[in-house]
């Protein structure tokens, strides 16, 4: 007699869900998550979803657990299970902050045509408006539709930095691989949408060489929008400085405002050059007080985390010439 194929199956999928357990209490995350995969290839549960999203996280997978933890979510809402659903997203929500965003729109689409994967995870059309969402890790994204002939459509946005979105739009034609009536040449069919990203604050030290010395260094980005690696921010720049007895310096501040244009030459690394207005308060000993001047600013910002950053930077006014105000090194964090 010959034993069920289906039976079979789960007895497999069960004993490698049961070594990914036994691996991952061993912190050996890696060999856990290969495990837990295979016993997903053999039959989806909430509870396979649940256990790779955590093996995923503790292997520093971010963009790969939120995707599980959407899955496991899915899996619950299929079975009924409301509590099970609800603790998932949490779980995938807590985790959104170091991720950046990938939305997927096409034209004239009928969901349930197309099966749309960002970055290897199968995404759900949105109910009110046919669209495509995913968290993933910033970089460069895979976005794989396949039509209903079973043709693929393929492409490959930028996520900058965590807290980003970046917005994928696909033609009509494109999808249904119909050509359109005038082809331009060279045109795309997919563009980056400008979408406003999160803003930041930092603090930090600094030195100003106009006979002031060290201060203390603090700014803020807001408002910014994005396009792929390149983006416009609103800055707000200063520093400011206590009085000094021996020199006669009374306290001060100098500041610079205005819009800064932004590289993102990898996703961790930012570098940004601004225009705007530079002013200042300290004693006339010093120079001058409440004086706006045409500004300039210039930061280099690393992310080490998709929360914190650190960033070199220094602004000035323009005279004659040029001239620094503080020069400082800034540690700041995202504001959601």
């Amino acid at each position: 007699m010959h034993a069920d194929p289906v039976d079979e199956r789960n007895a497999r999928a069960d004993q490698l869900f049961e070594d990914g357990r036994k691996l991952f209490k061993e912190h050996r995350y890696a060999e856990a998550c290969a495990r837990f995969a295979e016993s997903d290839a053999l039959r989806h549960t909430f509870g396979t979803f649940a256990n790779l999203a955590a093996c995923a996280q503790r292997n520093g997978q971010r963009g790969l657990a939120w995707q599980r933890w959407d899955d496991a979510a899915r899996a619950a809402d299929l079975d009924g299970a409301d509590s099970q659903a609800q603790w998932a997203r949490k779980q995938a929500a807590d985790i959104g902050g170091d991720l950046c965003t990938v939305v997927v729109e096409i034209a004239d689409s009928k969901p349930d045509t197309l099966r749309v994967k960002i970055a290897d995870h199968v995404v759900v059309a949105a109910t009110k408006r046919p669209s495509w969402m995913a968290l993933v890790d910033p970089g460069v994204v895979e976005v794989d539709i396949t039509r209903a002939d079973g043709s693929h459509v393929r492409r490959k946005p930028t996520c900058a930095a965590a807290g980003e979105v970046a917005t994928v739009v696909v033609s009509a034609e494109d999808v249904t691989g119909v050509p359109p009536a005038a082809p331009v040449a060279g045109v795309a069919a997919v563009a980056a949408s400008p979408q406003r990203r999160a803003a930041d604050v930092s603090v930090g030290v600094g030195y100003f060489p106009q006979q002031v010395g060290t201060t203390l260094a603090f700014g803020a980005t807001v408002g910014g929008w994005a396009w792929s690696q390149i983006a416009i921010d609103w800055r707000l720049a200063g520093g400011g400085f206590l009085a000094d007895q021996s020199t006669g310096r009374e306290p001060g501040v100098i500041a610079f405002l205005g819009p800064s244009l932004r590289y993102a030459p990898v996703p961790a690394l930012w570098l940004a050059a601004g225009a705007g207005v530079t002013g200042g308060l300290w004693n006339e000993r010093m120079g001058t007080t409440g004086a706006l001047r045409p500004g300039f600013d210039l930061r280099a910002c690393y992310w080490f985390t998709g929360a914190f950053n650190v960033s070199l930077e220094g602004f000035g006014f323009f005279d004659d010439a040029p001239s620094f105000g503080p020069i400082s090194v800034l540690l700041g964090t995202r504001l959601h």
